[in-house]
Order: structure tokens, then C-alpha cells, then sequence
């Protein structure tokens, strides 16, 4: 399954559980910072999550540890890795 599917999917499935997270969405600013605990009794590589889009409109995600070498490149792993439990929103409205 492609990136965007997969992405789109999980849209899906996140506001048919809770319709209002589509406004909520909506409303964040254009770009959004986040990081996520590292719990360290769960095995997994440290590093950071990329989100590019190049000049000619390709989407693509990636993994690079802690030493900017590549981890993975797969989307389901990749989306995995970021997932967590909805909190309250941490931003301030526009």
C-alpha cells in the first residue's frame, strides 16, 4: 500500500471514531513540531521521523537514527513508529 493510502486511511478511521478531530486538524497551523516520549523498555531505534515533499509533488517519509543514517523507508513501519493516543491539543489557537 502506498504512503498516502495508508495515511489516508488511518484520516479515515480517526475521524469516524471522533468527527471533531477533523476541525481540530483543520484549525493546526501550516507546520507542526511535535516529538514523542522514548520509552526505553520498549525496543525500537532512536531518531526522527522525516516528512518530505519534493519539487515535483513526490510525498516520502523516512527514518534516520540518531547518527542521520537511514533506518527504514516504509511507510507502515515509519507511521507505526509515530503512532500514539490522541491528547488534548498542545498549540495555540491562531
Amino acid at each position: 500500500m502506498d504512503l498516502v493510502s495508508y495515511a489516508y486511511q488511518i484520516w479515515q478511521d480517526a475521524i469516524s471514531k471522533n468527527p471533531a478531530l477533523k476541525k481540530t486538524i483543520e484549525d493546526m497551523p501550516d507546520v507542526v513540531y511535535t516529538a514523542k516520549h522514548h520509552d526505553a523498555t520498549v525496543p525500537s531505534t532512536q531518531g526522527a521521523l522525516v516528512y518530505l515533499k519534493n519539487v515535483s509533488g513526490t510525498d516520502s517519509l523516512t527514518w534516520v537514527d540518531a547518527q542521520g543514517k537511514r533506518v527504514t523507508d516504509s511507510p507502515f513501519r515509519i507511521l507505526k513508529a509515530a503512532e500514539c493516543a490522541r491528547r488534548r491539543r498542545q498549540f495555540p489557537p491562531s
